[in-house]
């Protein structure tokens, strides 16, 4: 059974040391505290990564190159959607047609659309797909892979390189378990992909084809991605998944086996969804303190957090949260809603997670010489009744 411990958070403000004060806040938040065993997998490189933070949740081997088999195409799908139109038609040849491992049945000479050809590569992962897709963008599998590469550069991979299109081992072609979440997390931004990827089963012109993510359609929450295999790659695989706000890219590479490829997914798939909760921290006006206003119509002005706060952390790390809120002594008049006069640092563990900007709750106006001739006016006019 697990132990579930209630742990209550209490905020505490700490401001600049030049005052020399501390302020402790009215309010508290309580939280349940349970912490998930960390998985043991059998793929040689793993990851977890949350898809809206691009926090990394779980990770073996992390940067460890690897060849990535039929994951490849996830980046030949990127390039292809943002290169060309669905619509387009494609002339399969003769070297797209005979390619050897998986197919979703080609013959040369066929005429075939580009989007028919991504449901192909994407769900039957088909070689023949790939190649077909590249050599009409490319104009060959070396000017394709070109293509890739750049693509790769622009968005920071420094570990990945790409050879060919469907992902066959070959000289120079590997990735990281790293950079597949991040190129699995830009491919699933494109609604075109994310479609395909999702789609369990379809028939298109006379064709079935079964997607071959063995979790799609099993695992609760799981909406892609894309499989792969060779015998250099080992089994792999690339799952997205989500659970309430918790939405995740996993990646396992180099399992011996396609049964291990999936235990070794689900059991990271438990763990993140068993440890990780995305928990209010910060609510857009919440009051942390006052300070004071020189001049001022009103001595003080409250000092608000601006925006709201939510951030995913793992459920046993909560009760390390630390608040400190930052601010001066004083400030001048007048003093206009919304001005930011301090931060709020939110740490764990001595290290800062969030720095929140704190502005003013309200205006505050000036006790100038307008301001004081007003009130004689005022108190002349009780006077006289």
């Amino acid at each position: 059974m697990k132990k579930i411990l209630v742990c209550t958070l209490i905020l505490m403000m700490t401001v600049n040391t030049v005052r020399g004060q501390e302020i402790q806040s009215n309010s508290s938040i309580q939280y349940m505290k349970q912490k998930a065993p960390v998985p043991n997998v059998q793929a040689l490189c793993a990851i977890a990564m949350d898809l809206d933070s691009g926090k990394i949740l779980y990770e073996k081997n992390g940067n460890q190159r690897n060849a990535p088999a039929s994951t490849t195409k996830m980046m030949t799908a990127i390039v292809v959607v943002e290169n060309t139109q669905p619509g387009d038609i494609v002339t399969v040849s003769k070297k797209a047609a005979n390619i050897s491992g998986s197919a979703m049945g080609l013959y040369a000479g066929q005429k075939i659309t580009v989007n028919e050809l991504l449901y192909g590569m994407l769900m039957c992962s088909g070689n023949d797909a790939a190649i077909a897709l590249a050599e009409h963008i490319g104009g060959d599998i070396a000017g394709f892979a070109d293509l890739m590469n750049k693509k790769a550069d622009q968005m920071g991979l420094k570990d990945t390189r790409f050879a060919n299109p469907h992902g066959l081992d070959a000289e120079g072609h590997h990735s990281t378990a790293f950079e597949l979440a991040k190129i699995g997390a830009y491919a699933l931004n494109n609604e075109i992909i994310k479609d395909i990827v999702g789609t369990k089963f379809i028939n298109m012109s006379g064709r079935n084809m079964t997607n071959t993510n063995e979790l799609l359609g099993f695992y609760d929450g799981v909406y892609g991605l894309k499989t792969g295999f060779t015998n250099k790659a080992g089994r792999c695989l690339v799952t997205s998944a989500k659970r309430g706000e918790v939405d995740v890219v996993t990646v396992v590479l180099n399992c011996p086996t396609k049964k291990a490829r999936t235990s070794s997914s689900i059991k990271i798939l438990d763990y993140v969804f068993e440890n990780y909760e995305y928990y209010p921290l910060v609510s857009e006006g919440e009051r942390f303190a006052e300070i004071n206003v020189k001049k001022g119509i009103e001595p003080e002005v409250g000092i608000v957090a601006s925006e709201d706060i939510r951030m995913l952390l793992a459920n046993h790390s909560v009760a390390d949260l630390k608040y400190n809120a930052i601010f001066p002594n004083i400030i001048k008049a007048p003093v206009e809603e919304g001005t930011k006069v301090g931060n709020l640092q939110i740490t764990e563990n001595g290290l800062v997670l969030l720095d929140i900007p704190l502005v003013t709750s309200e205006d505050v106006g000036i006790k100038n010489v307008q301001y004081y001739l007003k009130q004689i006016g005022i108190t002349l006019k009780d006077m006289t009744g």
